[in-house]
């Protein structure tokens, strides 16, 4: 979901822009400038938040949030943002509308607002893609946030000195730089962060669903401190170490793991059954998942790709998040492939649209 409609600036010039990513415990952003040899990284970097200043995607202590975009405004000197939106305050729904036209969608979709999101639509800003088009009968894809949440994170960033060109929730932005422009396939997408984990389904390059689960690789630190008696440093150090291997001194590391773990795979797996056991809204059995995607730092702990992919029995990969900026065999960006899987959603807010 792009919300430039409901925060619109002047579109005259090709402006460089930051894309940045807000999580409860951070703030991510990465800038591209064009060269003779194709988009590059410009500026990217991290800026840490204080406890309690956003707190499950709602911004509760503003100074928190705006020192540091300060900050990130006067080291990188450019004014324009695309920034992303709470996965957990977003509603993302399907919706197939027949008999009008184009122009008139948006007319017909918030007719039917009140009955897929739990806001009045007085106080919804809503936006839309459409996934595919069979004879009179459109297939959208629906995002909705609270309008509050939204001019919330509008006003943070004019108050630090930026001018948001456009709001996206993060789990578009994460196919943005996930799924490779083009590609029609029906994806799942784990982002699988530190403190949750995001769950998304992506077909013909549009979120038709999403999901948060409140476990993350902090759990499985935390899991380990508490069976070894460590310290929370010391355990993450044990879980970057072993991963899920189940060799040697991993054995003991992944027991002890196994508990948060299987409660997330559990959570994709009835998704996965969900998403192909229900029909679309037009009675049509829905497109095959064909991958899971996996990004997120904890997506790169040893062993995690064939954790999920022999659980799930479904063929897994990490996500290649510059393939819709510049291959890797022309340009090394500076930032690594492991912590690339940190910026997925800063570097898909980044990415130009198609």
């Amino acid at each position: 979901m792009i919300l430039d409609r409901f925060f619109p600036v002047p579109r005259f010039l090709d402006v460089a822009y930051l894309g940045v990513d807000i999580s409860d415990r951070s703030v991510r952003y990465v800038g591209l400038t064009r060269t003779k040899d194709g988009l590059q990284v410009s500026s990217n970097g991290e800026r840490r938040l204080p406890a309690g200043a956003v707190v499950r995607g709602i911004i509760e202590k503003k100074e928190g949030l705006i020192a540091p975009l300060k900050e990130i405004r006067r080291v990188t000197g450019t004014p324009f943002v695309k920034a992303s939106l709470p996965e957990e305050q977003a509603y993302i729904f399907e919706l197939s509308i027949s008999g009008v036209s184009e122009s008139d969608l948006r007319g017909s979709v918030e007719l039917q607002l009140e009955e897929h999101v739990p806001l009045d639509p007085a106080s919804a800003v809503f936006d839309y893609q459409i996934v595919s088009k069979e004879k009179d009968t459109y297939f959208l894809s629906v995002t909705a946030f609270s309008k509050d949440v939204a001019e919330s994170y509008a006003a943070t960033f004019e108050e630090a000195g930026f001018t948001a060109l456009s709001f996206e929730v993060e789990s578009q932005a994460v196919s943005s730089a996930a799924v490779k422009f083009g590609d029609e396939r029906t994806y799942m997408i784990v982002d699988f962060g530190d403190g949750r984990t995001g769950i998304s389904i992506v077909r013909r390059g549009v979120v038709v669903f999403t999901s948060t689960i409140e476990v993350g690789g902090r759990d499985l630190t935390e899991a380990i401190a508490k069976q070894f008696s460590l310290s929370k440093e010391d355990a993450e150090k044990a879980k970057r170490e072993y991963g899920f291997s189940q060799a040697g001194k991993g054995k003991d590391i992944f027991s002890a793991v196994l508990s948060p773990l299987s409660a997330l795979r559990d959570e994709i797996n009835r998704h996965y059954i969900y998403w192909h056991s229900h029909k679309d809204e037009e009675g049509n059995a829905r497109p095959k998942i064909e991958q899971l995607i996996l990004c997120g730092g904890d997506a790169n702990l040893k062993g995690a790709v064939e954790y999920f992919e022999t659980s799930l029995h479904l063929p897994t990969i990490k996500a290649n998040v510059w393939q819709n900026i510049n291959p890797l065999s022309l340009y090394v960006p500076p930032i690594s492939y492991n912590d690339s899987l940190t910026y997925a959603t800063a570097i898909g807010l980044s990415v130009p649209p198609k």
